[in-house]
């Protein structure tokens, strides 16, 4: 998933819509990934067991 975002842009007044005109305003670009790919997830409901019971 694909994040973008701007925080604390000032809307009203003469610098309004401006995201230099204020020092606190924050300009955001971030990528996530949720959930495990299939290959991984198998590999973990394998291994979890075996360190559980000690063994590697």
């Amino acid at each position: 998933m694909l994040m973008v975002g701007i925080e604390n842009l000032p809307i009203t007044g003469p610098d309004r819509l401006r995201t230099t005109a204020d020092s606190m305003t924050m300009k955001r670009i971030g990528v996530s990934q949720s959930g495990c790919p299939p290959k991984s997830e198998r590999f973990a409901k394998r291994l979890l067991p075996r360190r559980l019971d000690g063994k590697r």
